[in-house]
C-alpha cells in the first residue's frame, strides 16, 4: 500500500510538472521555407525555448499570437473561391502540438491582428484580397471556435477598446485604391489597412463582445455551391496565339480564343485584359498554345462613352520577334476587349519610350 501511495504521488508530480513546463513554453519567432515555384506553400518552422520545430509543409504565412502560446498560419483552399484561390487558416498550439481549422474563405489571407476585448475574450481580425478586382475582404475569427464574421469590400480602419471601425467601398473604386499598395509588403502583417484618399460608400463600428457572440460561418466548397457557384462565376474570352498550327490560307498568323473564368461581380473588361496580358497558362503552354502580346506589360484601362483606351509598356529587353507582332498584338487585345458589347471602340496607347521590342511599324501612340 505504501508502495502504491509512493507511485501516485510521483506520477501525481510528474504530471503537474509537465503541466507547468506546457504552460512556459512559447513560439518566439518563425520562418517559412518556401520551394521555388511550388504553390502548396513551404515549410513552417518555428523556435520554442531555442529549438526549432517543424509545424507543416503547406503554410503561405504565420502570425504569433496568445503571447506565443499559439501560432496561427495560412493555407491555401483549391476549393474555394474562383480558380481556386481560397485560403483559410489553422492554429497551432504550442504546448500540446495540436492544430484545429479555424477558418476557410474565398480569398487570399494578407494580414492578421490580435485584439482582447474588455471582457478577456481574443478576436483574430484577418484582412484578405483577390487577384481579379482587387477588393479587400474582413473576417473576425475567434480562436476557440472559429470564423463568426465575413464582410466583402470592407477594410479595417482602427481598433478602439471593444469597437473596430470599417469602411466599405464600390467595385469601382478598388483600382485607384490599390494604386501604391504592394501586397507583398502588406502580406503577413496588420489587418488594418493603409490609408486611402478615395472616400468610401459607406462606415461601420462593431462591437466586438457582440460579433463574438455569433454564429460559426461555414463558408461552401464550389462543388457545395453547385448552380449557387455558376451563377456567381462566368466566362470570358481571350485570344492567343497558336503558332504551330496551320495557318489559313492569306493569313500570317493564327489567333484563337480561350475560355477563362472569372468571378461575375468584378469588372469584366479589365479582369479580361489581365487574363490577356499574363499570357498562356501551363497547361495551354503544354497544348500549344502562346501568348500573342509578346511579353507587354498591362497599365490600365479607361471607359469612357464606349471607348476603351488601353495602357500598356513595352520590355526594356529585346526580343526576337515576328515583323507581324505589332498586328497581332492589336487584333488580340482589340477582340478581347471587344467581347464586350459596350465596347464600340478601342484605342491602345503606351507608356514611356520605345524600346527594341516594337520598334517596327505601326508606332503607337503616347498615353496622356
Amino acid at each position: 500500500m505504501k508502495k502504491t501511495f509512493v507511485f501516485y504521488g510521483i506520477l501525481i508530480l510528474f504530471l503537474f510538472s509537465l503541466t507547468i513546463f506546457g504552460q512556459n513554453l512559447r513560439a518566439t519567432s518563425f520562418e517559412i521555407k518556401f520551394v521555388e515555384g511550388e504553390y502548396n506553400g513551404g515549410d513552417l518552422i518555428i523556435k520554442v525555448n531555442g529549438k526549432k520545430r517543424k509545424i507543416t509543409a503547406e503554410a503561405q504565412d504565420a502570425w504569433i499570437v496568445n503571447g506565443g502560446k499559439d501560432v496561427v498560419y495560412s493555407v491555401n483552399e483549391k476549393n474555394r473561391g474562383f480558380e481556386g484561390e481560397g485560403q483559410g487558416l489553422e492554429i497551432y498550439n504550442v504546448a500540446t502540438r495540436k492544430i484545429r481549422h479555424i477558418m476557410s474563405e474565398y480569398s487570399v489571407v494578407t494580414g492578421l491582428t490580435e485584439t482582447k476585448s474588455s471582457n478577456g475574450a481574443t478576436a483574430l481580425l484577418i484582412s484578405m484580397g483577390d487577384g481579379g478586382l482587387g477588393g479587400s475582404y474582413l473576417a473576425v475569427v475567434d480562436p476557440k471556435r472559429g470564423q463568426v464574421l465575413s464582410l466583402n469590400f470592407a477594410e479595417l480602419l482602427e481598433i478602439k477598446g471593444d469597437k473596430i471601425n470599417l469602411a466599405f467601398y464600390k467595385e469601382d473604386d478598388w483600382e485607384v485604391i490599390n494604386e501604391g499598395r504592394d501586397w507583398n509588403e502588406t502580406k503577413g502583417k496588420s489587418a488594418i489597412a493603409k490609408p486611402t484618399k478615395v472616400k468610401p460608400e459607406k462606415t461601420q463600428t462593431l462591437d466586438l463582445i457582440e460579433v463574438l457572440k455569433s454564429k460559426i460561418i461555414y463558408n461552401k466548397t464550389n462543388e457545395e455551391l453547385g448552380e449557387e457557384y455558376q451563377r456567381k462565376y462566368s466566362n470570358l474570352r481571350i485570344f492567343l496565339w497558336r503558332p504551330n498550327d496551320k495557318i489559313p490560307e492569306g493569313k500570317e498568323y493564327f489567333l484563337m480564343a480561350v475560355i477563362r473564368e472569372f468571378p461575375k461581380t468584378i469588372t469584366p473588361l479589365r479582369v479580361a485584359l489581365e487574363s490577356l496580358f499574363a499570357g498562356a497558362d501551363k497547361y495551354e503552354l503544354e497544348t500549344g498554345w502562346e501568348s500573342a502580346v509578346f511579353g507587354m506589360k498591362f497599365e490600365g484601362v479607361i471607359f469612357k462613352n464606349g471607348i476603351a483606351t488601353i495602357k500598356f509598356s513595352q520590355p526594356k529587353i529585346k526580343k526576337e520577334m515576328p515583323s507581324y507582332a505589332p498586328k497581332m498584338f492589336l487584333e488580340s487585345v482589340e477582340k478581347t476587349a471587344k467581347q464586350f458589347s459596350t465596347v464600340k471602340q478601342v484605342e491602345i496607347c503606351e507608356i514611356g519610350g520605345i524600346s527594341n521590342a516594337f520598334d517596327i511599324t505601326p508606332q503607337f501612340l503616347k498615353c496622356n
